[in-house]
């Protein structure tokens, strides 16, 4: 029998790092579906998959005769893990392809079917499909067998249907609402367009500096004020939760989450009490429903780690269009 790769050797630092990284990804993730204690990282199920079907250049010693030979196409077969693991990969058919292609290669294109008799939170057989391959799964526990069903089952028999929303049923695409206020800053929101956003903590504007903040706002110099502003905010006012690293670390991995697929992110920072975000925004996500699903996650994932309730984020957002004019 030939010896699998699984059996020599994997590039265990790569897996182990985004592994882990999944911990702190939330939209996407099957772990949103429902909780499960002893859900198995999508990224390790699949590249231990990957690994027990693809063969060990060892296997081979009429096409790799020495040791650097093998060792040459085993860095390579790594290669295709480190990018497989990755969890922007998990849907690039380029990466996903070449993973099929080795296991049909090793396999000599009748790849054996996966067998999980305890599924739990269906990571391996859902990693299975994404390769190619045809799983079979259940489980004693029945919500662990829901869990699966509604993973891999269920998704597809509605693949390539229209979704159900009323807009997209019609044929009516997300409009550009232009000029809009919801009743606090007025905004401008317009497909293909780079935005400037910044949004504060709740208490980054102490009740008890409001006369100092509404006297900046009087300034009529707009270049002065908006500097004055900036300083303002810098000063760092309130409890400037975002000196915390757990805290910064959930706001930027929201920032980068949807990065490509509802705008494409140019630049940001997180300061200890406010955000900037220089992004270009995409037709059919309104900035709006940008910066609402930003707050509204971050928002609960850190007053879980700061052990708190209540609102986080001032209720508004500031943006601005940038023009080239």
């Amino acid at each position: 029998m030939k010896k699998k790769l699984i059996e020599v050797a994997l590039p265990l630092e790569a897996i182990n790092k985004e592994s882990a990284r999944e911990k702190s990804i939330r939209h996407g993730h099957p772990s949103t579906l429902h909780l499960w204690w002893t859900r198995r990282p999508l990224a390790a199920c699949r590249a231990v998959l990957f690994a027990s079907l693809v063969d060990d250049p060892s296997s081979h010693p009429d096409q790799f005769p020495t040791e650097e030979e093998q060792e040459r196409e085993r860095l390579r077969l790594f290669g295709i893990i480190e990018k497989m693991v990755k969890w922007e990969n998990t849907t690039n058919e380029n990466v996903l392809n070449e993973a099929r292609e080795e296991i049909m290669k090793s396999t000599g294109g009748n790849p054996p079917p996966v067998l999980d008799p305890f599924c739990g939170g269906g990571s391996i057989p859902l990693e299975a499909q994404r390769l190619g391959l045809e799983a079979h799964a259940s489980d004693l526990n029945p919500v662990a067998v829901l869990i699966t069903k509604a993973l891999i089952e269920i998704p597809p028999r509605f693949a390539g249907r229209p979704p159900v929303h009323l807009g997209a049923r019609t044929g009516r695409p997300h409009e550009p609402r232009g000029w809009h206020s919801r009743g606090y800053l007025p905004h401008f929101d317009q497909a293909n367009l780079l935005q400037m956003i910044t949004f504060r903590l709740d208490d980054a504007l102490p009740a008890s500096r409001r006369a100092e903040w509404e006297a900046m706002l009087n300034i009529e110099d707009e270049e002065d004020r908006r500097r004055k502003l900036e300083e303002y905010l810098d000063a760092g006012y309130g409890s400037c939760a975002l000196r915390d690293d757990r805290v910064a670390r959930i706001v930027e991995d929201a920032l980068l989450h949807f990065d490509g697929q509802r705008y494409r992110l140019i630049e940001w920072v997180v300061m200890p009490n406010h955000v900037h975000a220089l992004i270009e925004t995409f037709e059919g996500h309104s900035l709006s429903d940008v910066a609402h699903s930003w707050k509204s996650f971050t928002s609960k994932e850190a007053n879980k780690i700061l052990g708190k309730q209540g609102r986080f984020w001032e209720p508004d957002y500031f943006d601005r269009f940038i023009r080239d004019e």
